[in-house]
């Protein structure tokens, strides 16, 4: 073949190849649309895959990742141009014929088209993780009232300030009596370094009386995203981690003795450059044990900045001509304390009565019980003010609050639970009134400062100093609710056991309980969080038989006594986290006034006990993550007819369905029909 044929092979390809492709499109046009179709199902396939993917990340706090979300997008766009594709096809399909060649080819080259891009984004799609875990930051913006307009709290505030600009200073103290303002001090401090570049990582963990090194060890830990795993080398791998974070700044709020610093993990900040270490307390003493270079005490507001913060809280009542005065020699009262100024003026919001400032007045200037000295009498006044203005049905709502270890985060809807169980929220309603009835107290106890948000939502916690008030109140000021509260103290010394009401040994560290503890007048009793405990003697039960609410989760009893079947005003028990087995729960079975029963996270619980059926009264029900529960007998579900509230999130799975071939099922095991069965189920 001479050049010249070549030439014309070549001329001869450059124009067929082109020809051929775009015949191709006319002549599988059919191909064309049919295989669009098929690719956009394989494309809604694996979207449908990665949003689950990525669901599933989510909700164990992980984040999307940036690409991943780009992916789902244009996938979503993809998958809307072919459908508009289809849709010409579905309203063209008349129109099919040699004789609208154009139309034909014009939607042959886009289906062929989109079809190719599907293809290629679906191979892009091949993602080894779709999410992941948030990044941390330097700063977490905490809570705080702002100080501006507060001299006194502005100038410690600028000395904390100067300190932690101070390349000499590595160790700063800032105390001061309980209620004086230091954790709405140190809070702003941090949330002023938000956004700055002094330190990587900011980190605050409440110390508060009698808590573990372990405990401290593990918000410090969180705070970095650590994992310790190693419990013999907790200390050396919080330190490791903290060299590599630096330069730090480590806030301990309410530190009540030395914290030795080496033993939490703190690596010596004398030789890291620009880490340091900041924590509140109410004793100079502390300072000296904690040798810091800089001790910064926080004075009570001035009187100017007591009547404006009073004012504020209190509202335009006070300049009343008729309460002016009266107003001015109220707040007085309160010593400059933020906490007393603040609860006192909310409980005397828009109280025009002229009588009422009197009785405030009169009250205020009343001695405070003898363990409270100084300017802690005033602090107890103004709380006791508090607590006398609440409305009555509140009251023993906000006593029981004391019951819970100091600093500790209570769970709302459990206490509202707990509550109802005492008889405060008897009212008749359902289980969803009770609590919202429980929620608005909840809000009414936080709007007068004797509660404050937790750390996580759906969490309260008391002030130390409103917890020793409470306690101090159930002690003394009402017999009806006497309250005996050991929890995170232990047990010292003589009790006389018979004249309490209510008990906690909470966080008590106790083993077993004590010998000749016969409460006959007793109410509640709260044991939980006692790992060491191994069993409740019977005795005990025998001799509470008023028993209403009883708590004994997170601990190791693996057997209830047969005398628990002898509470039969029981209304209220908790078993969460415990290590039951269903044979060890045969005592329910005489709980018939029992209406909330708590067992969930029971990792040994592998059957629901069929005594659970003779709880005819029982109302809420919680097997929340009882992950080994794979037998629930037929009959017990549907025999709880009262009940309104049924928790089984990670829990059993294993419902029959009625009407199911005989052959392939146990015939033993719960149904959806008994579920579905419960008229009063709403949770």
């Amino acid at each position: 073949m001479d050049a010249v044929d070549l030439a014309i092979v070549e001329i001869g390809k450059c124009v067929l190849n082109p020809l051929k492709k775009h015949m191709g499109y006319l002549i599988h046009f059919n191909d064309n649309v049919k295989d669009l179709k098929d690719r956009v199902e394989d494309l809604v396939a694996k979207r449908e895959h990665i949003d689950q993917r990525v669901s599933t990340g989510c909700s164990n706090g992980e984040e999307e990742i940036g690409e991943v979300k780009l992916w789902l997008t244009r996938a979503v766009h993809m998958k809307e141009e072919a459908e508009r594709i289809e849709q010409r096809v579905a309203e063209n399909t008349r129109r099919l014929f040699c004789s609208n060649l154009s139309w034909r080819y014009s939607i042959s080259k886009e289906a062929k088209q989109a079809m190719e891009s599907i293809s290629k984004h679906c191979n892009e799609g091949n993602f080894m993780r779709v999410t992941m875990p948030p990044l941390i930051p330097k700063v977490i913006n905490q809570p705080a009232p702002s100080i501006k307009g507060l001299p006194s709290v502005e100038s410690s505030f600028e000395k904390v300030m100067n300190a932690l600009g101070d390349e000499n200073i590595k160790i700063i103290g800032v105390w001061g009596m309980g209620g004086i303002g230091k954790t709405t001090l140190v809070n702003n401090v941090n949330n002023r370094l938000e956004g700055t570049q002094k330190f990587n990582k900011v980190i605050i963990v409440t110390a508060s009386k009698d808590v573990e090194i372990r405990k401290i060890q593990g918000d410090i830990a969180y705070r970095l995203g650590l994992t310790l795993k190693n419990e013999t080398s907790r200390a050396t791998d919080l330190s490791n981690r903290l060299i590599k974070e630096k330069p730090f700044l480590i806030i301990f709020d309410d530190l009540w003795e030395r914290l030795d610093l080496a033993n939490v993990g703190i690596p010596s900040i004398n030789s890291l450059e620009g880490c340091k270490i900041l924590f509140t307390t109410r004793s100079e003493d502390v300072c000296r044990g904690m040798e810091s270079e800089v001790n910064i005490k926080v004075e009570a507001l001035s009187d100017d900045e007591s009547w404006k913060l009073f004012k504020e809280k209190a509202g335009d009542v006070v300049d009343d001509p008729s309460l002016h005065t009266k107003a001015r020699e109220v707040f007085k009262e309160c010593g400059g304390l933020p906490l007393a100024i603040i609860t006192l003026g909310r409980a005397l919001r828009g109280v025009r009565n002229s009588s009422v400032w009197d009785n405030a007045l009169s009250q205020l200037k009343r001695s405070a019980p003898s363990d409270i000295k100084d300017m802690e009498r005033s602090v107890y006044q103004s709380i006791k003010l508090s607590y006398d203005h609440l409305r009555v049905e509140l009251k023993p709502g906000f006593l029981f609050c004391c019951l819970f270890p100091e600093d500790y985060d209570i769970h709302v809807d459990r206490m509202i639970k707990l509550w109802k169980g005492e008889g405060f929220l008897e009212d008749g309603g359902s289980l969803n009134e009770t609590i919202n009835k429980g929620h608005t107290w909840v809000e009414e106890l936080k709007s007068s400062c004797l509660l404050l948000e937790g750390k996580d939502e759906g969490y309260v916690k008391m002030h130390d100093i409103v917890r020793d008030v409470a306690i101090s109140i159930s002690l003394k000021e009402d017999e009806h609710y006497k309250s005996l509260v050991r929890a995170g103290v232990g047990l010292k010394g003589l009790i006389n056991w018979e004249e309490y009401k209510r008990i906690s040994l909470m966080r008590s560290g106790i083993d077993k309980l004590p010998k000749g503890m016969h409460c006959p007048r007793l109410l509640t009793l709260m044991m939980s969080e006692n790992k060491e405990l191994t069993e409740i003697q019977g005795w005990v039960l025998e001799a509470t038989i008023e028993l209403r609410v009883l708590d004994l989760s997170i601990t190791t009893i693996s057997r209830l006594p047969p005398s628990l079947s002898n509470l039969v005003n029981l209304r209220v028990l908790c078993l969460r986290k415990c290590i039951f087995k269903g044979t060890c729960l045969s005592a329910l079975q005489g709980l018939k006034q029992l209406e909330s029963l708590d067992l969930s996270r029971n990792k040994y619980l592998h059957e629901l006990p069929t005594e659970i059926g003779e709880l005819v009264n029982l109302v809420s029900l919680d097997l929340t993550e009882t992950w080994h529960l794979s037998i629930v007998p037929s009959g017990i579900i549907s025999r709880l007819t009262h009940l309104e509230e049924l928790k089984m999130w990670k829990s059993f799975c294993k419902w029959e369905v009625e009407g199911k071939d005989a052959s392939s099922s146990s015939n033993n095991s719960a149904t959806f029909g008994e579920v579905a069965s419960l008229k009063e189920l709403s949770h």
